[in-house]
């Protein structure tokens, strides 16, 4: 496979497991939201973040592709951050 990196706004995201890396193709709102959630910041917060950078950004196949590959490791209830805790 073959990625020019330099041909607009995608990026790349390499994983990695005890038998091979694995390379997937990521647009910039897709990679803008998997580096909040690296981070440490919420869902809400990172999904915000990734629509700054592509309005119709849509957070479902980020979320599929992280569970599917076992990414997933931690969920924890934070506080709306908009006030609202229901």
């Amino acid at each position: 496979m073959t990625v020019n990196l330099d041909a607009g706004d995608m990026g790349l995201e390499i994983s990695s497991d005890e038998h091979a890396l694995t390379f997937h193709r990521i647009d910039r709102a897709a990679f803008v939201c998997l580096d909040s959630l690296i981070n440490g910041s919420p869902l809400q917060a990172a999904m915000e973040g990734a629509l700054l950078v592509d309005p119709l950004f849509d957070v479902v196949p980020v979320l599929r592709s992280l569970l599917s590959r076992g990414f997933i490791t931690d969920v924890r209830a934070y506080p709306s951050l908009d006030g609202d805790c229901s």
